[in-house]
C-alpha cells in the first residue's frame, strides 16, 4: 500500500513537471518580442512606409512596404521565431531583392 502512494506520487510530480515545462516552452515560444527597432530600410538605401495588416483571427500585423518597379509581383520577408522586421539580415535581404529584381518587398 505505502509502495502505491509513493508510486502515485512519483507519477503525480513527473507529470506536473512535464505540463510544467511543455507550458514554459509553449510560452517562450510564442510570446512576441518587444525589442527596440535598430534598422530600418532606409538605412540601406530604400524608400519604405509602414504598413499594418489585420489577420484573420484580429490580430494587428505591423511592416514595412518598400515599393518596386513592377506593381504586379511582391516579396514577403519574415523574420522568423524571435526575429525582429529590423534584424540585420532581412534588410541586407529586403535590399537585394529591391535592387536587384524591381520587385515590391513587405518586410514585417
Amino acid at each position: 500500500m505505502k509502495l502505491a502512494l509513493w508510486a502515485l506520487l512519483v507519477l503525480a510530480v513527473l507529470v506536473l513537471g512535464y505540463l510544467g515545462v511543455g507550458l514554459v516552452v509553449a510560452a517562450r515560444l510564442s510570446a512576441p518580442s518587444h525589442q527596440p527597432q535598430e534598422l530600418t530600410p532606409t538605412d540601406v538605401g530604400l524608400y519604405y512606409r509602414e504598413v499594418h495588416i489585420q489577420s484573420t483571427d484580429g490580430l494587428e500585423l505591423a511592416g514595412w512596404w518598400v515599393p518596386g518597379e513592377d506593381p504586379s509581383r511582391a516579396v514577403v520577408l519574415v523574420p522568423g521565431i524571435g526575429g525582429d522586421k529590423s534584424d540585420r539580415h532581412v534588410i541586407k535581404s529586403a535590399s537585394v531583392y529591391a535592387m536587384r529584381t524591381e520587385v515590391a518587398v513587405r518586410v514585417g
